[in-house]
């Protein structure tokens, strides 16, 4: 459990930094990746969808590693919707860490951080549940 809540720590903090860099800072990124994901896919890639992808995916990822520290312990869904809502408090700070660094806020960012973390915790608990089950199965196979 302690290993998934470095990663989540970890990974606000990443999150923080990349709303610490400036405007040119954070284009430039979003142009590279929308460079990146035309060559791989073929498709022209918006810098606004690249970033709210990033938004998403990061939240996504974070979500996971909650998750994870949740499968750990005997947690109930009011364990797990609180730290949903605490993914409120998060992307707040977010936005209000890129307002300090010149860029733009967005309350739309907030609410899509947000579906991002809901993404990844339900996607992996659900992964959890379908292991825990396949193994028990097994087990009782035998």
């Amino acid at each position: 459990m302690r290993l998934y809540l470095a990663l989540s720590g970890l990974m606000i903090l990443v999150i923080f930094i990349f709303s610490m860099m400036s405007r040119e800072t954070s284009s430039e990124q979003s142009s590279w990746m929308s460079d990146l994901l035309a060559f791989f896919t073929g498709l022209d890639w918006e810098e606004w969808v690249v970033r709210k992808l990033a938004h998403f995916l990061e939240y996504a990822l974070l979500g996971c590693f909650v998750a994870m520290a949740l499968s750990q312990i005997a947690w109930r869904w009011t364990d797990a919707l609180q730290l949903w809502l605490l993914s409120f408090a998060v992307g707040f700070l977010d936005e209000s860490i890129q307002m300090l660094s010149g860029r733009g806020p967005a309350i739309v960012d907030v609410w899509l951080d947000a579906s991002g973390m809901l993404f990844g915790m339900g996607m992996t608990l659900l992964l959890v549940f379908m292991y825990q089950a396949f193994k028990q199965a097994l087990q009782n196979i035998q």
